[in-house]
């Protein structure tokens, strides 16, 4: 394939992570590197070609399987009750593992450690609303149909729903607090941010998504470094637009 000419794919553990690394060849610098992360009910296998059109413009891409996904397990993802007691402990967990993803690959790959972007979708975007919160290593990074409002992206989720469990959801929220990208807003210091969001997603509704701009917008003191793009009519997808949004925020801030 005329794929392999261009980019290496490697499937390998990483701490016990299934991951995907696909990097370009016959790079002659250090290379850039974007972590992606996959959402709810997907796995790093579905962004495999995602991956490849990093890798082609340059990037180091690092895909890694979230608990209970992939190879790493299946649930009932469609189950609301698996959904409320599963959903934010596996966020929480790729936040965790993220400083030992990190550390493998600036010791087993030949990389800028000035320039490292973080992505994700869905769930993934949530994911990766955190690692930027609280990893101020991250150079660059794109937020897909996520948000870093956790608390109101639940709420919006669940809609009527909320008052059917609000012990069980109050409860999971408040243990969240402390680590909610929103809550903690004094840690994003004009790291380049882009988010881009589906004006008609059902899934995760476009408020929460305004609200973390908004408060981002309003910290940051170069406005130029956050950006939002919405796409009118579009539910939950990641669509080509989306992409090509992605790689130009990325080539423009990370492969420079």
């Amino acid at each position: 394939m005329w794929i392999e000419n261009l980019i290496n794919i490697e499937n390998i553990k990483i701490n016990n992570i299934p991951t995907t690394i696909i990097s370009p060849k016959n790079y002659n610098t250090k290379m850039p590197v974007v972590f992606f992360y996959h959402g709810w009910s997907s796995s790093r296998d579905k962004h495999f070609n995602l991956g490849t059109l990093l890798g082609c413009n340059g990037y180091l891409v690092v895909i890694p399987d979230s608990i209970n996904h992939g190879e790493r397990g299946i649930i009932d993802y469609n189950d609301m009750q698996t959904g409320l007691a599963q959903f934010w402990p596996t966020v929480v967990n790729s936040l965790k593992e993220f400083p030992a993803l990190l550390e493998y690959i600036k010791n087993n790959y030949d990389i800028n450690e000035n320039k490292i972007g973080v992505a994700g979708h869905s769930m993934g975007g949530m994911i990766t609303s955190g690692i930027l919160a609280h990893n101020p290593i991250v150079s660059a990074a794109v937020i897909l149909n996520g948000s870093g409002a956790w608390a109101d992206a639940t709420l919006d989720l669940l809609g009527s729903h909320y008052e059917e469990q609000k012990e069980v959801i109050d409860k999971g929220l408040t243990e969240l607090q402390p680590i909610i990208p929103l809550n903690n807003i004094e840690k994003f210091i004009d790291t380049p941010t882009l988010i881009l969001h589906g004006e008609n997603d059902k899934i995760v509704p476009i408020h929460s998504s305004k609200i973390f701009y908004d408060a981002l917008k309003e910290k940051y003191n170069d406005k130029n470094l956050v950006s939002m793009v919405t796409f009118d009519r579009l539910n939950h997808y990641i669509t080509e637009a989306m992409i090509t949004e992605m790689i130009n925020w990325f080539n423009h801030h990370l492969n420079n």
